[in-house]
């Protein structure tokens, strides 16, 4: 592992969706916030059934 992620894994970052503290790089929260990063258990819990639900839906609709 090289410096820079070192580094940036040790800072401490806020999730955009439950406000909660977490370092490493974060997940994309969209669909569920367009803008910031967002943890591991946001990601796993909200952030991608949203995304099954979309697709779903999208799916439906074609």
């Amino acid at each position: 592992m090289s410096t820079t992620q070192s580094k940036r894994e040790e800072k401490k970052y806020i999730c955009c969706i439950c406000k909660m503290p977490f370092t490493g790089y974060g997940n994309n929260p969209d669909p569920v916030k367009k803008r910031g990063r967002c943890c591991d258990s946001c990601n796993a819990e909200k952030v991608i059934p949203a995304r099954i639900e979309e697709a779903i839906k999208s799916w439906c609709k074609g």
